[in-house]
Formats: C-alpha cells, structure tokens, sequence
C-alpha cells in the first residue's frame, strides 16, 4: 500500500499541461507590455531630443540674425519672406531670403548641425506696436525649423532697425567702398 502511495504523490507531483500553458501566457502577456512600454519610451525620448536639438539650431539662427539687425547701420528692404540690410562688421549688403523651405543668406542656403532639418517657415513683418522714433521701426522674424520626423520648433523675435531710404542706402555703400580706395 505504501507503493501506491507514493506512485501517486510522483504522478501528482508535476506541473499539468493547462497550468503551464497559463504560465506561458501571462508570461508572452507580460513581456509584450513591457516591450511595448520600452518602445513608447524610447520613441517619446528620441522624438524629445531632436526637438531639443531642433530648438538650440533655431535660437542660434534668431539671436544672430537679431543681433546683426540691431547692430546694422540700417535696413534696406524687407517683405513677408526677406530681409536686406547694411552688414555691421564690413558694411556690405546682406540679403536673407526664404524660398522654397530654404533659408539663403546671399544666395547660400543655411546648413543646420540637425540632420534632416529645415525652415519651413520665414516670415518678416512690421510689428503692431509703434515706435515713438520716427527712424526706427519694429520688425517682427517668425522662424519656423522642421525635420523630418514632424519635430517643429518656432521662435517669434522682434527688433528695432533703423530703415534706410535708397539714397542713405547707396550713400552707406559707398562710404564703406571710399575706404578702400587711396
């Protein structure tokens, strides 16, 4: 009798076919979500650092040109996708131009560190607000950078430059070529 015993409890001892396919369920259940979980992650992470990355490339292109506004003799023309002006270091005439989701500084599109990125909006308008110096006007640059991925960065900057008629224009122009001349 004993024999049988202990047949049994070796016979009932084992896992069944039904409790282990459970297992396995839950278990391929479980590691979907964690995987799918993983991929949400890495995917919002990646998506975050290009947006991040995205956003340094358009304050760097906003604050030089900014600064090189504020700093020029004076502005030339501008229209909804340009702007020329006097260069402050050397007086020549820089032209910066949006046309078709490219930014050219005369005539030479701007590279971006961000692969896959580009402008895909320059707009420059007069601001709303007014400025009580009849020389000065307030300019409005609304820069708009994208890739590839969908990741869109914008940045709205407003600066004062002095506009200049075309006789201070071309005066300005040839003031910096009489230097030159001995």
């Amino acid at each position: 009798m004993e024999l049988n015993k202990s047949i049994k409890k070796i016979q009932n001892s084992g896992v069944s076919i039904v409790e282990l396919i459970m297992a396995i369920a839950m278990t391929s259940v479980i590691i979907t979500v964690i995987l799918s979980s993983w991929n949400n992650f890495n995917r919002h992470v990646f998506s975050q650092r290009r947006k991040s990355i995205l956003r340094t490339e358009i304050k760097l292109i906003s604050s030089a040109l900014t600064s090189q506004l504020r700093r020029s003799p004076g502005v030339i023309a501008y229209h909804s996708s340009g702007i020329t002006y006097i260069s402050p270091n050397n007086g020549d005439t820089i032209v910066y131009e949006f046309y078709a989701e490219e930014l050219l500084k005369n005539d030479k599109s701007i590279r971006f560190v961000a692969q896959d990125a580009y402008i895909n909006k320059f707009v420059v308008e007069e601001a709303e607000q007014n400025i009580e110096n009849n020389e000065l006007k307030l300019l409005s640059l609304f820069i708009e950078l994208m890739d590839d991925f969908d990741n869109r960065v914008s940045i709205n900057s407003a600066v004062a430059v002095k506009m200049l008629n075309e006789y201070e224009a071309a005066a300005e122009e040839e003031e910096e070529l009489s230097r030159w001349n001995f």
